[in-house]
């Protein structure tokens, strides 16, 4: 399988680490761990939908926080898994149930992965506007539970408490640990 990462919108020519489902022991998949530049082939288990993610590597050689990412085999289109952005919170969400043993058998995966992009698309600002972070800024705790239950509805999908605070920044470009914040330009007040 050809596992294709998206490109990062702030930052081009990143490499990536790509964490992968290399085999199914006792029923749950052990993840593989593979630094690539670009398009990569690699053995994915069958059996069970499975999330894949990539985490961008920094110069610094930290990873990303927030990790693109699909559901296999649904997101197989002509033989390439295409990651995306949009998808990581709900694939996240997906590993943390298989690693606790509660294997997902009869959940349609994919219209999971569609409900929570909508909902994310229903988060708005004080001015009616789409808030920048996507999924990332919807509860993981309510979902999880209910999914690991067998009890998941779309409405199990809200929004996690934000709050707004101002930090002393200095001048210069400001890049989020999320790639759907847009980078932020911070400059000294004349």
């Amino acid at each position: 399988m050809v596992v294709c990462p998206p490109a990062h919108p702030n930052l081009p020519n990143v490499s990536w680490i790509i964490e992968y489902p290399g085999t199914i022991v006792d029923g749950l998949p052990v993840y593989v761990s593979k630094q690539l530049d670009g398009d990569t082939a690699v053995l994915i288990a069958r059996g069970v939908n499975l999330p894949v993610f990539a985490r961008p590597v920094f110069v610094s050689g930290r990873t990303g926080s927030f990790p693109a990412a699909a559901v296999y085999p649904y997101a197989v289109k002509a033989g390439r898994l295409e990651l995306n952005w949009e998808d990581g919170f709900a694939c996240e969400i997906l590993r943390c149930c298989l690693l606790n043993s509660n294997v997902i058998r009869g959940f349609d995966t994919s219209r999971f992965c569609m409900a929570v992009t909508e909902r994310a698309l229903e988060l708005i600002d004080d001015d009616g506007l789409p808030l920048p972070g996507g999924s990332w800024l919807l509860d993981p705790i309510p979902v999880t539970a209910r999914l690991g239950y067998g009890l998941f509805r779309e409405s199990s999908i809200t929004a996690a408490e934000t709050m707004s605070f101002s930090i002393p920044v200095s001048e210069g470009l400001w890049l989020s640990d999320n790639p759907l914040y847009p980078p932020v330009e911070a400059k000294v007040p004349a």
